[in-house]
């Protein structure tokens, strides 16, 4: 039976085949604490080696299943955390440069002559530096500077297991590709165990959700005001080269976060002595980020509220001044929740801009930087990412006219007298204060995640699309 997109809500035991061949970490997060980031590019001239050495290897990949399966089996028995922490998530991403140095064509077309590859992705992300005001290839860090084929993604929550299983597969990499460069990544807590960024404020609360236990479970506690349940087609394609009508694939977008902590903590200080309020500070990073660091989002209250915090359900409808929540912070600006915007867009056309944040922070014992490996999943790259940060975060009229860049990842010139903040919370008096390009965009590529039935038959594919 064909698979349809449209459909939310999705029970993993009614839906094996698809799950089985859908890589993990697309509908739901990996949720380990450790994660090596590889990445290579293809040996020239060797097509056949590294065709049967990636069907060897999709055996260790992690299908959207097993994921579920290994998640059901901890939160039904504890003991069982041990063991199941020794086997490693594994998921593999190739670019558009990766299929055709494996032979593949990038632009095979339907029955209507639909080319079924993405624009973007074949294009590949430096073909949009201009477009999102990314610094200049030069400025990449120089392994970014160079063509990325793949990438392969190992996380697990026992990082000895991890480093182990690292070292095992670069010897094995080393026989087709030559590795470009290797991310590590591992996951921040604050002290009350809830996951953070480098800048101290909880992170990937807002997602949108496909399975019918994170819908129930976000349902319970409350969607009247924000519903985030999505459909499959906003993360799932068909896979151009799947075997089969349950083979799906996603777009997938990579950027390199370095963050500047230190100005960004000196920035929130500075605009802290311009507003009112006995909490000034933490206020004041509320207002940047749209939520205060426990995940209380501002537009409900002017302080932090614990565990009494209401994480997801609310929007803007009643702060159409932006007197709560101003419209550049980040979590009102890329995410306007049917608030009124220069679009005029629907609330449900704005929905389907959304994308899957499946980041990680990191951080480099060399150089002491800090930051994020940003990874988005999503189904139209042009129509979500791109859409995102050009039409949102990039654009000082957004929402309002004047606005100003989004504070956290607004890129490009910011206008000349910053943006306006509320002096007082709720309040009409304003203050004009410039905060913004504390994120250094270092590198990136558009990736896809292929089914798991490509990559083990690989060998035996032509370019004869299956549909």
């Amino acid at each position: 039976m064909p698979i349809d997109l449209t459909k939310t809500s999705l029970e993993p035991q009614h839906n094996q085949a698809l799950l089985k061949d859908l890589q993990g970490n697309i509908l739901n997060g990996h949720d380990c604490a450790h994660a090596v980031h590889i990445f290579i590019r293809f040996h020239s001239n060797s097509e056949k080696a590294t065709k049967d050495w990636l069907q060897t290897f999709a055996e260790k990949i992690t299908s959207a299943w097993q994921q579920w399966e290994e998640t059901s089996t901890l939160s039904n028995n504890s003991a069982s955390n041990n063991s199941a922490s020794e086997k490693c998530f594994t998921s593999f991403l190739l670019s558009a440069h990766g299929y055709e140095s494996l032979g593949f064509d990038l632009k095979p077309t339907d029955n209507e002559n639909n080319v079924l590859f993405d624009d973007a992705f074949r294009a590949g992300m430096r073909v949009f530096r201009n477009w999102l005001s990314d610094p200049a290839i030069e400025e990449w860090e120089q392994n970014y500077q160079n063509q990325i084929d793949a990438v392969i993604i190992l996380a697990n929550n026992d990082l000895a297991n991890l480093r182990q299983e690292t070292e095992q597969l670069k010897l094995a990499i080393n026989q087709v590709a030559e590795i470009i460069t290797i991310e590590t990544g591992r996951v921040l807590k604050n002290e009350h165990g809830q996951i953070i960024e480098n800048f101290g404020f909880v992170d990937g609360i807002s997602q949108p959700l496909f399975m019918k236990s994170d819908i129930d479970l976000a349902t319970a506690q409350g969607i009247d005001k924000w519903d985030p349940s999505a459909p499959l087609k906003l993360v799932l394609v068909k896979d151009p080269y799947g075997q089969g009508e349950s083979s799906f694939g996603s777009y997938c977008v990579y950027r390199k976060l370095a963050q500047d902590v230190v100005d960004f903590e000196n920035r929130v200080k500075q605009l802290a002595q311009q507003i009112e309020g006995d909490n000034a500070k933490e206020l004041a990073g509320a207002l940047v980020v749209g939520r205060f660091k426990d995940g209380t989002p501002v537009i409900l209250n002017s302080t932090a509220q614990g565990d009494q915090v209401i994480l997801n359900n609310f929007n803007y409808d009643d702060d159409p001044n932006g007197l709560q929540c101003p419209f550049q912070a980040h979590a009102r600006n890329i995410n306007p929740r049917s608030s009124e915007t220069r679009s005029e867009e629907s609330l449900e056309e704005q929905r389907q801009h959304r994308i899957v944040r499946r980041g990680i922070t990191y951080a480099s014992e060399k150089s002491k930087e800090v930051g994020l490996l940003f990874f988005c999943f999503q189904s139209d790259i042009i129509k979500q990412f791109l859409f995102l940060q050009r039409m949102w975060a990039n654009d000082q009229h957004f929402v309002k006219y004047k606005t100003g860049l989004d504070a956290l990842i607004g890129q490009g010139k910011q206008q000349d007298d910053g943006q306006k903040w509320p002096k007082k919370w709720g309040q009409s008096d304003t203050v004009q204060f410039d905060f913004s390009h504390f994120i250094t965009m270092k590198g990136g590529e558009f990736l896809f995640a292929p089914s798991i039935s490509f990559l083990k038959n690989i060998t035996n594919i032509t370019t004869e699309i299956i549909l």
